[in-house]
């Protein structure tokens, strides 16, 4: 999603989600059309993450 200005509305926002490993270990790159860590990167999010499947939340703002 975006903005009134164009500009992604996760971008410059520190998010979470499952990582690229993630998604290897748990066989879901051939279920899935795209990567989450990977686009979230790609549209200017500062992503965070932690070892594989390991609890992980964050807060920005």
């Amino acid at each position: 999603m975006k903005d009134k200005t164009g500009q992604y509305l996760i971008k410059n926002k520190k998010i979470t989600s499952f990582t690229q490993a993630e998604e290897v270990l748990g066989d879901k790159l051939k279920l899935v059309p795209f990567g989450t860590e990977k686009e979230a990167k790609a549209r200017g999010a500062n992503f965070k993450q932690k070892l594989p499947y390991t609890k992980n939340a964050l807060r920005d703002g």
